[in-house]
């Protein structure tokens, strides 16, 4: 937490708003603890603090003394009192690190430096980045002036310029992943964030980081042991279990991901998340009754969860284990005209689906309407139906579904998703791989989408049968409703995808 000023001066404040990021920074490599500066109660308990610590800093005639206490974050009872004398404002974050652990380095900054850093992080970004400047010049050595330099410059749309101060900072793991953040490569930040963690063994923060993008670099293998490594540092992380459960699944380990799903929904009992992921789980492994079994638990939990898609993740997992009239009784409970004309669509009933929205006056049936006619090859269609669309939406959200049918068959969109999927439906599989590998490697690990399917899809058609096979092994992860209107892009095909790639289908 940030180090008070109890002196009269007031012009202190900077000595407090540095001491707690630099003490953070000094005891980073502290086995077994992982330490970080925070603004607030509320942030501690986002990122899992398990302890927090409050101090403040006084003046004694001329010494200058640290005191406060590590309190229990539940409780806020004193785990350990704090004491110590302090050199000069400037050094209070050095002897908070000693305070928090004893073999942290005897770190000497400059006093000008620190004082600039203090001052810049209690001024707004743009009027900050002079006081930054005026930090590093003072004293090089001072990592953390270097790091939210370049930050906020960045943020500040001053891109080129954060380049060139990076450029000029010193080769440190900490700076070494934010230029990779910056240039935006999925290798880079990977690399950057594996020696980060090395770096930092007990930091669990950057271990689940590097879990997250090795997994989207698909190296799960690399990605489930750095989520052990997490685990093992904040077992008591309900969330961390969870999202290590989708990657333990990706690298094949299916009995581990089952687990961390279960450990989940034990350290949060009332929740329906953890049953929600056991679900996609059990649907990833081709496991399409006992999927069924944990959606059907979580909506019967919180029929509300997701705005009741569970019912719909049930009926699809019925529906993938071969008994589509089962399905449709589990899907009985959606009315809305376009929903369950979407489902007779991806169920095989196309013609009972296009006539349900035929008659239409609903500019989102327009939208739906015109996207089923691409895989057709019939774009004249496609046409005419966000012309008749168009002239019915009001609302920004039925424009939005028009927009989206516009960008598929025209492909005149940024998105790298929509122009792969743009590229994929008119033939042109080869310039869909590259634009459809990058929207892959945004994805969140375990997060719904059909993104991984068209790039499979894409990889068969350009003879990549072992790269296509790697993703649809994984696959059917649940739709998420965001994409319903795209579900006809995946579903059935995904099933003919698999046997294409020589995948078992169950």
């Amino acid at each position: 937490m940030p180090v008070e000023n109890l002196t009269p001066v007031s012009s202190l404040g900077w000595a407090g708003a540095a001491a707690a990021p630099l003490a953070a920074r000094l005891a980073a490599k502290a086995p077994g603890m992982a330490v970080f500066a925070v603004a607030d109660p509320a942030e501690a308990a986002r990122r899992q603090a398990t302890r927090l610590v409050k101090t403040y800093f006084a003046r004694n005639g001329s010494e200058w003394t640290l005191r406060g206490a590590v309190e229990d974050a539940e409780t806020h009872r004193t785990v350990q009192p704090i004491a110590g004398p302090a050199d000069s404002p400037a050094t209070i974050g050095v002897a908070l690190a000693s305070a928090l652990w004893n073999g942290s380095a005897a770190q000497s900054w400059k006093p000008e430096a620190v004082e600039a850093l203090g001052r810049a992080m209690l001024l707004p970004p743009a009027q900050a980045v002079p006081f930054y400047k005026q930090a590093v010049d003072a004293d090089p050595s001072l990592e953390e002036a270097w790091l939210r330099w370049i930050q906020t410059l960045a943020a500040t749309g001053s891109r080129t310029e954060a380049e060139d101060v990076l450029a000029r900072a010193p080769k440190t793991s900490a700076l070494a992943v934010l230029a990779a953040n910056l240039t935006g490569s999925l290798a880079a930040r990977t690399s950057a964030l594996k020696a980060s963690a090395e770096a930092n063994p007990s930091d669990w923060e950057t271990w689940i980081q590097y879990a997250t993008v090795a997994s989207q670099a698909r190296q799960y293998r690399e990605g489930a042991a750095a989520f052990e490594r997490a685990l093992s540092l904040n077992p008591g992380s309900a969330s961390l279990h969870n999202d290590a459960a989708y990657t333990f699944e990706l690298a094949g380990q299916h009995e581990r991901a089952l687990r961390a799903a279960r450990e989940s929904a034990k350290l949060l009992p009332g929740s329906v998340n953890p049953l929600d992921t056991l679900g996609e789980i059990h649907a990833m492994a081709g496991e399409f009754k006992e999927a069924e079994k944990a959606f059907l638990d979580a909506q019967a939990k919180d029929p509300r969860f997701l705005g009741g898609a569970l019912a719909v993740k049930a009926a699809l997992m019925r529906r993938l284990a071969g008994d589509q009239q089962g399905a449709d009784k589990l899907f009985g409970g959606t009315t809305g005209v376009i929903a369950r004309a979407q489902w007779d669509y991806s169920s095989g009933r196309r013609p009972q689906a296009e006539a349900a929205l035929a008659g239409s006056n609903l500019a989102a049936a327009k939208a739906q309407l015109a996207l089923w006619r691409l895989p057709e090859g019939d774009p004249v269609g496609a046409r005419k139906r966000i012309e008749e669309g168009a002239a019915l939406a009001t609302k920004p959200d039925e424009k939005s579904l028009l927009s989206l049918a516009q960008s598929l068959l025209t492909g005149n969109v940024a998105n790298p998703y929509l122009k792969g999927a743009s590229l994929l439906l008119a033939g042109k599989a080869a310039e869909a791989v590259p634009l459809l590998e990058q929207a892959a490697g945004s994805l969140r690990t375990g997060q719904s989408s059909h993104v991984p399917v068209l790039l499979a899809w894409a990889y068969l058609e350009t003879g990549k049968q072992q790269e296509a096979a790697e993703l649809l092994k994984s696959w059917p992860i649940p739709r998420s409703q965001a994409e319903d209107y795209l579900e006809f892009l995946t579903y059935p095909r995904a099933v003919e995808l698999r046997k294409r790639a020589g995948i078992p289908v169950k």
